[in-house]
């Protein structure tokens, strides 16, 4: 899948209509991400940046089957920060909440057991400092270090 919304989304995850069968339908909304390739599937920012995990919504998208069992993890620089352990019902059962952690991330690993659905997946990028910000910061601070000196010099 290519990049939506400033995230890149593995091969193993796919935007569909929730207008296909009732099993696909979204919790909220006309569209939900389905995993029906099995395996992991990874989420990062396009720009390679950090971001927070904030939550999702999420169920098995197979109507035969068993519970789910499965885990969503936060990488950061290739480093493991967190971990959920998860239990989805199968496609007939209703979405699960599952929230989210506050720490930093810069890749997502949703492993949540093959075949399942996601909805209201919501990432939120890290505030990235602006140029012009930290231009204006560090003349700030040279200037009080001046204004400092001069005056133990009087």
């Amino acid at each position: 899948m290519p990049t939506y919304q400033g995230f890149n989304f593995s091969s193993t995850l796919d935007w569909i209509s929730n207008l296909s069968t009732s099993s696909y339908q979204a919790y909220s909304g006309a569209f939900n991400l389905i995993n029906n390739q099995g395996g992991v599937g990874t989420i990062n920012n396009a720009d390679l940046s950090d971001f927070t995990f904030d939550g999702l919504w999420a169920k098995g998208a197979s109507l035969s089957g068993s519970i789910l069992h499965g885990t969503i993890k936060g990488f950061n620089n290739g480093t493991e920060v967190w971990s959920i352990n998860t239990s989805l019902l199968p496609g007939g059962g209703a979405y699960e909440f599952i929230s989210g952690q506050a720490q930093p991330i810069d890749e997502l690993h949703l492993g949540l057991g093959n075949y399942f659905l996601v909805d209201n997946l919501s990432l939120t990028p890290s505030a990235v400092p602006v140029p012009g910000a930290i231009w204006l910061f560090s003349s700030t601070m040279i200037g009080l270090i001046g204004m400092k000196r001069r005056k133990s010099v009087v």
